[in-house]
Protein backbone atom coordinates (compact mmCIF):
# COMPACT_ATOMS: atom_id res chain seq x y z
CA UNK A 1 0.00 0.00 0.00
CA UNK A 2 1.16 3.36 -0.93
CA UNK A 3 1.29 6.34 1.81
CA UNK A 4 0.84 10.30 0.50
CA UNK A 5 1.42 13.05 3.11
CA UNK A 6 1.28 16.59 2.60
CA UNK A 7 0.69 19.50 4.89
CA UNK A 8 -2.10 21.82 3.84
CA UNK A 9 -1.20 25.40 2.93
CA UNK A 10 -2.61 28.36 4.31
CA UNK A 11 -4.65 29.29 0.31
CA UNK A 12 -6.65 26.23 1.11
CA UNK A 13 -7.71 26.75 4.16
CA UNK A 14 -11.43 25.27 4.21
CA UNK A 15 -11.13 23.41 2.00
CA UNK A 16 -13.35 19.93 1.74
CA UNK A 17 -10.89 16.65 2.01
CA UNK A 18 -11.25 14.79 -0.87
CA UNK A 19 -11.60 17.80 -3.41
CA UNK A 20 -8.06 19.12 -1.61
CA UNK A 21 -6.42 15.95 -2.39
CA UNK A 22 -7.84 15.51 -6.29
CA UNK A 23 -6.33 18.73 -6.76
CA UNK A 24 -3.08 17.94 -4.87
CA UNK A 25 -2.78 14.23 -7.07
CA UNK A 26 -4.56 15.09 -10.17
CA UNK A 27 -4.24 11.46 -11.79
CA UNK A 28 -5.78 9.85 -8.84
CA UNK A 29 -9.54 8.67 -9.85
CA UNK A 30 -12.02 10.22 -7.54
CA UNK A 31 -13.05 6.48 -7.07
CA UNK A 32 -9.53 5.80 -5.24
CA UNK A 33 -10.10 8.92 -2.67
CA UNK A 34 -13.90 7.86 -1.70
CA UNK A 35 -13.18 4.14 -1.48
CA UNK A 36 -10.08 5.55 0.85
CA UNK A 37 -12.32 7.76 3.07
CA UNK A 38 -14.89 5.02 3.03
CA UNK A 39 -12.57 2.42 4.72
CA UNK A 40 -11.05 5.46 7.29
CA UNK A 41 -7.30 5.16 5.04
CA UNK A 42 -7.32 8.69 5.91
CA UNK A 43 -5.55 10.30 8.66
CA UNK A 44 -5.78 14.63 9.17
CA UNK A 45 -3.33 15.70 12.34
CA UNK A 46 -3.08 11.55 12.74
CA UNK A 47 -6.38 10.63 13.03
CA UNK A 48 -8.36 8.31 10.83
CA UNK A 49 -11.96 9.95 9.77
CA UNK A 50 -14.60 8.86 7.62
CA UNK A 51 -16.11 12.11 6.49
CA UNK A 52 -15.34 14.67 3.85
CA UNK A 53 -14.68 17.51 6.57
CA UNK A 54 -13.19 21.11 5.80
CA UNK A 55 -9.46 20.90 6.43
CA UNK A 56 -7.65 23.45 8.06
CA UNK A 57 -4.10 25.23 6.93
CA UNK A 58 -1.07 23.77 8.44
CA UNK A 59 -2.81 20.29 9.24
CA UNK A 60 -1.35 17.13 8.11
CA UNK A 61 -3.02 14.57 5.79
CA UNK A 62 -2.12 10.74 5.48
CA UNK A 63 -3.65 9.26 2.47
CA UNK A 64 -2.93 5.19 2.35
CA UNK A 65 -4.20 3.56 -1.19
CA UNK A 66 -3.28 0.85 -3.76
CA UNK A 67 -3.77 3.76 -6.14
CA UNK A 68 0.48 4.33 -8.02
CA UNK A 69 0.81 7.54 -10.45
CA UNK A 70 1.24 6.61 -14.05
CA UNK A 71 4.25 5.49 -15.45
CA UNK A 72 5.32 8.43 -17.49
CA UNK A 73 6.56 6.44 -21.12
CA UNK A 74 9.91 7.51 -22.71
CA UNK A 75 10.07 7.28 -26.40
CA UNK A 76 13.41 9.10 -26.51
CA UNK A 77 16.38 9.64 -24.68
CA UNK A 78 20.00 11.11 -24.63
CA UNK A 79 22.34 13.30 -22.79
CA UNK A 80 20.54 16.15 -23.56
CA UNK A 81 16.69 15.44 -23.93
CA UNK A 82 13.84 13.02 -23.34
CA UNK A 83 10.74 12.84 -25.17
CA UNK A 84 7.72 11.49 -23.45
CA UNK A 85 4.27 10.58 -23.84
CA UNK A 86 2.46 13.08 -21.35
CA UNK A 87 -0.71 11.22 -20.27
CA UNK A 88 -3.69 13.21 -20.10
CA UNK A 89 -4.44 14.58 -16.45
CA UNK A 90 -1.13 15.88 -15.64
CA UNK A 91 -0.33 19.36 -15.60
CA UNK A 92 3.22 20.34 -17.41
CA UNK A 93 4.50 22.57 -14.51
CA UNK A 94 3.26 23.37 -11.22
CA UNK A 95 -0.41 24.44 -10.21
CA UNK A 96 -1.17 25.64 -7.01
CA UNK A 97 -1.90 23.29 -4.52
CA UNK A 98 -0.65 19.92 -6.58
CA UNK A 99 1.81 18.01 -5.34
CA UNK A 100 2.17 15.24 -8.06
CA UNK A 101 3.72 16.92 -11.06
CA UNK A 102 5.03 15.63 -14.34
CA UNK A 103 8.60 16.52 -14.19
CA UNK A 104 8.28 15.46 -10.49
CA UNK A 105 7.21 11.76 -11.81
CA UNK A 106 9.63 11.71 -14.72
CA UNK A 107 12.75 12.72 -12.45
CA UNK A 108 11.73 10.00 -9.93
CA UNK A 109 11.24 7.13 -12.49
CA UNK A 110 13.68 7.98 -14.24
CA UNK A 111 16.37 8.39 -11.52
CA UNK A 112 17.29 11.58 -12.30
CA UNK A 113 19.46 13.92 -10.25
CA UNK A 114 17.77 16.91 -11.23
CA UNK A 115 14.67 17.85 -12.20
CA UNK A 116 14.14 18.05 -16.45
CA UNK A 117 13.33 21.22 -17.68
CA UNK A 118 9.88 22.44 -19.53
CA UNK A 119 10.96 23.68 -23.14
CA UNK A 120 6.96 23.66 -24.06
CA UNK A 121 3.61 22.71 -22.79
CA UNK A 122 0.71 21.11 -23.22
CA UNK A 123 -2.91 21.70 -21.45
CA UNK A 124 -3.68 19.60 -18.42
CA UNK A 125 -5.96 17.17 -19.86
CA UNK A 126 -3.80 16.96 -23.44
CA UNK A 127 -1.65 13.83 -23.85
CA UNK A 128 1.24 13.34 -26.26
CA UNK A 129 4.73 14.04 -26.98
CA UNK A 130 6.43 16.47 -25.02
CA UNK A 131 10.20 17.54 -25.09
CA UNK A 132 11.89 17.81 -21.80
CA UNK A 133 15.81 19.21 -21.46
CA UNK A 134 18.49 18.04 -19.23
CA UNK A 135 21.06 20.39 -19.43
CA UNK A 136 21.02 24.27 -19.53
CA UNK A 137 22.50 23.89 -22.39
CA UNK A 138 19.91 21.83 -23.67
CA UNK A 139 16.90 23.75 -22.50
CA UNK A 140 18.41 26.72 -24.64
CA UNK A 141 18.93 25.45 -27.82
CA UNK A 142 15.54 23.65 -27.55
CA UNK A 143 13.77 26.97 -26.57
CA UNK A 144 15.61 28.35 -29.71
CA UNK A 145 13.99 26.12 -31.87
CA UNK A 146 10.58 26.18 -30.88
CA UNK A 147 10.67 30.18 -30.86
CA UNK A 148 11.98 29.80 -34.29
CA UNK A 149 9.66 27.39 -35.81
CA UNK A 150 12.25 24.63 -35.78
CA UNK A 151 9.61 22.25 -33.86
CA UNK A 152 7.08 20.66 -35.94
CA UNK A 153 4.12 19.33 -33.87
CA UNK A 154 1.24 17.20 -35.17
CA UNK A 155 -2.35 16.68 -33.10
CA UNK A 156 -4.71 13.73 -33.51
CA UNK A 157 -8.14 15.05 -32.33
CA UNK A 158 -11.88 13.75 -32.21
CA UNK A 159 -14.32 16.50 -32.93
CA UNK A 160 -18.26 16.24 -33.49
CA UNK A 161 -19.91 16.52 -36.95
CA UNK A 162 -18.50 16.08 -40.22
CA UNK A 163 -16.13 18.59 -41.55
CA UNK A 164 -16.64 20.55 -44.26
CA UNK A 165 -13.80 19.69 -46.23
CA UNK A 166 -11.37 16.99 -46.06
CA UNK A 167 -8.34 19.44 -45.57
CA UNK A 168 -8.34 23.00 -44.56
CA UNK A 169 -6.20 25.51 -43.24
CA UNK A 170 -8.49 27.62 -40.65
CA UNK A 171 -7.41 31.69 -39.90
CA UNK A 172 -9.23 33.76 -36.91
CA UNK A 173 -7.96 36.02 -34.17
CA UNK A 174 -7.87 34.73 -30.27
CA UNK A 175 -7.80 37.38 -27.31
CA UNK A 176 -7.31 35.76 -23.87
CA UNK A 177 -9.93 35.98 -21.35
CA UNK A 178 -7.97 35.72 -17.71
CA UNK A 179 -10.42 36.29 -15.82
CA UNK A 180 -12.70 33.59 -16.54
CA UNK A 181 -8.99 31.63 -17.47
CA UNK A 182 -10.19 30.85 -21.24
CA UNK A 183 -10.19 31.91 -24.81
CA UNK A 184 -12.42 33.86 -27.42
CA UNK A 185 -11.86 33.32 -31.18
CA UNK A 186 -12.77 36.35 -33.19
CA UNK A 187 -13.28 36.09 -37.45
CA UNK A 188 -11.83 39.42 -37.32
CA UNK A 189 -9.19 41.65 -35.86
CA UNK A 190 -9.42 42.98 -33.05
CA UNK A 191 -7.95 44.58 -29.88
CA UNK A 192 -5.25 42.54 -27.68
CA UNK A 193 -6.62 39.32 -30.01
CA UNK A 194 -3.53 37.41 -32.14
CA UNK A 195 -4.40 35.43 -35.38
CA UNK A 196 -4.42 32.22 -35.33
CA UNK A 197 -3.65 29.61 -38.36
CA UNK A 198 -4.91 25.61 -37.85
CA UNK A 199 -4.12 23.18 -40.36
CA UNK A 200 -6.18 20.19 -40.65
CA UNK A 201 -7.32 16.92 -42.13
CA UNK A 202 -9.75 14.63 -41.42
CA UNK A 203 -8.74 10.86 -41.05
CA UNK A 204 -11.68 9.11 -40.77
CA UNK A 205 -15.19 9.50 -39.92
CA UNK A 206 -16.23 8.10 -36.83
CA UNK A 207 -20.02 7.67 -35.88
CA UNK A 208 -21.38 11.40 -35.49
CA UNK A 209 -17.64 12.39 -35.05
CA UNK A 210 -15.00 13.02 -37.35
CA UNK A 211 -11.26 12.03 -36.72
CA UNK A 212 -9.06 14.98 -37.83
CA UNK A 213 -4.67 15.46 -37.70
CA UNK A 214 -4.45 19.13 -36.76
CA UNK A 215 -0.93 20.96 -37.57
CA UNK A 216 -0.27 24.97 -35.32
CA UNK A 217 1.28 27.15 -37.73
CA UNK A 218 0.43 29.24 -34.42
CA UNK A 219 0.82 28.08 -30.89
CA UNK A 220 -1.86 30.15 -28.51
CA UNK A 221 -2.95 29.05 -25.65
CA UNK A 222 -6.24 26.32 -26.09
CA UNK A 223 -5.99 27.50 -29.87
CA UNK A 224 -7.07 23.99 -31.21
CA UNK A 225 -9.78 23.20 -28.70
CA UNK A 226 -11.22 27.15 -29.12
CA UNK A 227 -10.35 27.04 -33.30
CA UNK A 228 -12.67 24.31 -33.85
CA UNK A 229 -15.09 24.72 -31.43
CA UNK A 230 -15.54 28.23 -32.74
CA UNK A 231 -16.23 26.27 -36.56
CA UNK A 232 -19.09 24.47 -34.88
CA UNK A 233 -16.93 21.51 -34.55
CA UNK A 234 -15.84 21.49 -30.83
CA UNK A 235 -13.21 18.48 -29.38
CA UNK A 236 -14.78 15.45 -27.77
CA UNK A 237 -14.65 15.38 -24.26
CA UNK A 238 -14.03 19.30 -23.75
CA UNK A 239 -15.74 20.26 -20.60
CA UNK A 240 -14.46 24.22 -21.62
CA UNK A 241 -15.19 24.83 -25.06
CA UNK A 242 -17.42 22.10 -26.48
CA UNK A 243 -20.69 20.08 -26.70
CA UNK A 244 -22.02 18.77 -23.18
CA UNK A 245 -24.80 17.00 -24.64
CA UNK A 246 -22.63 15.30 -27.34
CA UNK A 247 -20.08 14.65 -24.28
CA UNK A 248 -22.51 12.95 -22.18
CA UNK A 249 -24.04 10.74 -24.99
CA UNK A 250 -21.09 9.25 -26.12
CA UNK A 251 -19.88 9.13 -22.67
CA UNK A 252 -16.68 11.09 -23.33
CA UNK A 253 -15.18 11.44 -19.70
CA UNK A 254 -11.77 12.68 -21.27
CA UNK A 255 -10.52 15.21 -23.80
CA UNK A 256 -9.92 13.64 -26.97
CA UNK A 257 -6.72 15.48 -28.24
CA UNK A 258 -3.19 14.05 -28.15
CA UNK A 259 0.17 15.83 -29.70
CA UNK A 260 0.91 12.57 -31.53
CA UNK A 261 3.76 13.35 -33.78
CA UNK A 262 6.59 15.37 -33.84
CA UNK A 263 9.78 16.42 -36.12
CA UNK A 264 12.71 18.59 -35.13
CA UNK A 265 14.83 20.54 -37.16
CA UNK A 266 17.87 22.01 -35.93
CA UNK A 267 21.65 21.87 -35.86
CA UNK A 268 24.39 22.90 -33.23
CA UNK A 269 23.96 20.70 -30.08
CA UNK A 270 20.67 19.02 -31.58
CA UNK A 271 21.80 17.61 -34.68
CA UNK A 272 21.97 14.32 -34.14
CA UNK A 273 18.15 14.52 -33.71
CA UNK A 274 17.80 16.93 -37.24
CA UNK A 275 14.22 15.75 -39.22
CA UNK A 276 14.45 12.48 -37.49
CA UNK A 277 10.28 11.94 -36.93
CA UNK A 278 8.48 10.81 -33.64
CA UNK A 279 4.98 9.86 -33.59
CA UNK A 280 2.72 7.57 -31.21
CA UNK A 281 -1.19 6.58 -31.18
CA UNK A 282 -3.67 8.06 -30.01
CA UNK A 283 -4.97 6.89 -26.66
CA UNK A 284 -8.74 7.40 -28.12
Amino acid sequence: MNRYHLTVPEHLHGSRLLPFLARAYPPAPDLSLRRALKKRDIKVDGQRISDNRAVAAGQTIEWYTDWAPPVIPVVYRDDHLLIINKPGGISSDRQAGEQMTLLGLVSAQQGLSTPPRLVHRLDHQTSGLMVLALTEQAEEALGQAFKQGLVQKIYTCLVGGSMPRQQDTLKAWLRKDARNARVQVLDSPAANAREIITAYRVLAAEGPCSRLEVILHTGRTHQIRAHLAHTGHPLVGDDKYGDRALNKALGASRLMLAATGLTLRAGGLLHELNDRHFSIEAPF
